[in-house]
């Protein structure tokens, strides 16, 4: 899968949450914008559509490294997947050996919270796909 379609994919699944994006058409016109407003015609729309979005431009999320999860954020992660785990360094450890799995439900709803709140799940900054967000970005 090519980089372009990476991001892509990343960020419809990010289409109800708000998330800000960066554009450089291939003329050099620079637009942010969220990119719910992008995809409905908030101004941009003509502009993206005739000069393609997908081959001709450069589109880049802003979002937030996983490490930059606050303490409080981070317990609202550990209470959608219950007791005996916690969120440390970008990783969930099981603390208790009898929460030794998750539910499909459980990991859905963990992965929608961390899409609400633009956090890099698909290490698109790192990759350079992706803008680490301002800290007052998404406040």
């Amino acid at each position: 899968m090519n980089d372009k379609w990476l991001v892509l994919r990343d960020l419809t699944a990010r289409l109800p949450y708000d998330v800000k994006v960066w554009v450089k058409t291939h003329q050099g016109q620079v637009i942010e914008s969220d990119f719910l407003t992008l995809c409905n015609g908030g101004g941009y729309y003509s502009t993206l559509k005739y000069e393609g979005i997908v081959n001709d431009s450069e589109i880049k999320p802003y979002l937030r490294p996983l490490l930059s999860m606050t303490r409080e954020e981070r317990f609202e992660v550990e209470q959608i997947l219950g007791d005996g785990v916690e969120i440390a360094d970008g990783y969930i450890r099981i603390i208790d050996s009898e929460a030794d799995k998750f539910s499909f439900e459980e990991l859905q709803a963990v992965f929608d919270w961390l899409l609400a709140h633009h956090f890099d799940i698909r290490d698109l900054i790192k990759k350079g796909l992706a803008l680490e967000a301002p800290a007052d970005m998404y406040k």
